[in-house]
């Protein structure tokens, strides 16, 4: 029922307002939308609505009332859900006379902050409002646990201990890394691989060319100071030239 359309079974007189009992798979009332069982003067009817889904929405109403000295009716609702919103009521209301009962069995009860479920009396004795929700079975939630104490030490796994035969070692290409709270250092060292013999000034001697495609590394046996200081580390095929100066304190001949 919708737009302010309604089933009931009013009396608008002194008389007693009738029963109305509906069967559904599903029930919406909305936007003022009514189930009625009341009266001006007299008895209100009882109402009984069994359906899985019942709505009321937009101010919409079930309502078993009775004005003047009559009693309020009763309702019952048998339903899985149901939904009470948009300033919706389910009333058993009465003036002089004592209010109804309301009965609800349900599942799950949704009700907007502005939506009443009432069964009172002005000047009257209240009615009863009695929600019941079908017996559930705790222990189907419930996961039994071993009463047996959990042992800490199997717990935790043994490490190394200590023995005269340890030994710690790093491999790899990198070894053992940086310290990261250390600023980074090359360990790679420089090594000037230029030919500096034309800024020299002098001939240097080289072993003899071999007619080879692959030239083998000779080592240096000699070296060379010159006047600037510098020094020269040079291959000698013969041992050196009397006509050339060394100095006798630095010449690798006479040295051991």
């Amino acid at each position: 029922m919708t737009n302010g359309g309604r089933i009931s079974v009013e009396h608008e007189g002194t008389g007693n307002a009738g029963n109305l009992a509906i069967d559904a798979d599903s029930i919406l009332l909305d936007n003022r939308g009514k189930i009625t069982a009341a009266t001006i003067s007299g008895e209100g009817g009882s109402l009984r609505l069994n359906a899985p889904n019942l709505q009321l929405r937009g101010r919409s109403q079930i309502t078993a009332e009775a004005g003047g000295t009559g009693d309020g009716g009763n309702i019952t609702i048998d339903s899985d859900t149901i939904a009470l919103l948009d300033n919706s009521r389910i009333t058993a209301n009465a003036v002089q006379g004592a209010g109804g009962n309301i009965q609800i069995t349900t599942s799950g009860l949704f009700a907007s902050p502005d939506s009443r479920i009432t069964a009172s009396s002005q000047f009257g004795v209240n009615g009863v409002v009695t929600i019941t929700n079908p017996e559930v079975d705790p222990s189907d939630s419930l996961v039994n646990f071993s009463a047996e104490l959990i042992d800490p030490a199997q717990q935790v796994i043994a490490g190394c201990q200590w023995t005269a035969d340890s030994e710690f070692v790093a491999t790899g290409r990198g070894g053992v890394p940086a310290n990261p709270n250390r600023p980074l250092r090359s360990r790679r060292t420089w090594a000037d691989l230029r030919d500096l013999s034309e800024f020299s000034g002098e001939m240097v001697e080289t072993a003899p060319e071999v007619s080879s495609p692959v030239r083998s590394l000779v080592e240096a046996n000699s070296w060379i100071r010159h006047p600037d200081g510098t020094i020269e580390l040079v291959t000698r095929s013969t041992a050196p030239s009397p006509s050339r100066n060394f100095p006798t304190d630095c010449n690798p001949l006479e040295k051991s």
